[in-house]
């Protein structure tokens, strides 16, 4: 028999309230012009996300996002590495950008996955 998958645990998302005693216990997503609310989600595994968003802040979670440039390169695939440290984005397999920040802006991307492998750290997005 083989062994049972692991159900996703990924919260809905909802939009991004205050911290939880200065740590951020949800991704943020950030979308162009801050013309609404970041939105948040947080949990464990993987979950189709759809959206546009420029820039993004792992809180206490690693993980990554995955979709395409919406602006530098439309169609072409980006992923984006995030933890309570950095935030890196890689192009095919070219690492194009490290930000040694829990926040960062990304460019443009159109999100459709979101991987969150778990939450540690004590980081806070602002």
């Amino acid at each position: 028999m083989a062994p049972a998958a692991h159900a996703s645990t990924i919260l809905p998302a909802v939009p991004c309230a205050s911290n939880n005693n200065g740590i951020s216990n949800w991704v943020h997503l950030y979308y162009p012009n801050d013309d609404h609310p970041a939105m948040c989600i947080a949990g464990q595994g993987s979950e189709p996300v759809k959206g546009t968003i420029y820039s993004v802040c792992g809180g206490n979670n690693s993980g990554v996002l995955r979709g395409n440039w919406a602006d530098e390169a439309p169609g072409d695939s980006v992923t984006v590495a995030f933890n309570p440290k950095s935030v890196t984005i890689w192009n095919g397999d070219f690492k194009e950008a490290q930000y040694l920040t829990p926040r960062a802006a990304i460019g443009l991307v159109d999100i459709s996955v979101i991987d969150i492998y778990g939450a540690h750290g004590d980081a806070t997005c602002k």
